[in-house]
């Protein structure tokens, strides 16, 4: 098999996986409380039943992110090893942690907004291997405003608040109170970073159309590096 066509079996499984994942996610908490009132998540802790539903969602999750910190010792060394092994060991201890101590509807919602970004960004690398450059394109701006969206908006907002707030107001110190919040924090810096990335990468694009390989600039998420591609001028 040419590397090509290794990485575009790559990619499809990742979007495949996020893609179900992430609509999985919303399916299962569209009617629970704490999805729509995140002070849900801190009622009745840390005696909460866990429906199946949300026991997959989370053992399936976990694994597939196990998955991910062996392929980075399989693969091609990556310029951002460093980082991407951060991210999955923070987000395995997320989860671990989360589970233990009775915080799975918290870990959830973390797991959701995500994912909602991981599988545009793995369609415009099919995008890129077959070709469709002004479909990496649109891809890349939906992926790039999702992130936006939902790493840089309404993770910090709406889920590190709960945490930080919340879950302190509603139920006052627990064991896992700094350490769970300092992996959350963890995260964020890396969306941060990575974020950054992604802007100087599109002010490439826009102000001097698609980079060549000298100058390219590739960014990278929970999996595998974002193929250059050019965004049209508008």
């Amino acid at each position: 098999m040419s590397g090509t066509s290794l990485l575009m079996v790559r990619a499809i499984w990742r979007f495949l996986f996020y893609l179900i994942a992430f609509w999985y996610g919303i399916a299962v908490l569209w009617n629970k409380q704490y999805f729509w009132d995140t002070r849900h998540c801190w009622y009745g802790y840390p005696w909460q039943p866990i429906p199946d539903e949300i026991y997959w969602y989370y053992m399936i999750e976990l694994g597939f992110y196990w998955s991910l910190v062996l392929s980075l010792f399989m693969d091609v060394k990556r310029k951002d090893f460093v980082e991407m092994i951060i991210h999955h060991v923070a987000t395995i201890g997320l989860m671990c942690f989360s589970w233990a101590d009775g915080m799975v509807r918290i870990g959830t919602l973390v797991l959701v907004v995500h994912d909602a970004v991981d599988y545009w960004m793995e369609g415009a690398k099919l995008a890129k291997y077959l070709r469709y450059d002004k479909l990496c394109d649109v891809l890349f701006v939906i992926f790039a405003s999702m992130w936006f969206i939902t790493r840089i908006v309404i993770y910090p907002v709406r889920l590190i608040s709960c945490t930080l707030n919340e879950g302190h107001h509603i139920v006052g110190w627990f064991p896992m109170y700094y350490g769970f919040n300092f992996l959350l924090l963890v995260l964020q810096a890396l969306d941060i970073n990575w974020f950054i990335v992604i802007v100087r990468m599109a002010h490439v694009f826009i102000t001097q159309g698609q980079p060549n390989g000298k100058n390219g600039t590739q960014v990278s998420n929970n999996n595998q590096a974002m193929p250059t591609c050019q965004i049209t001028k508008w």
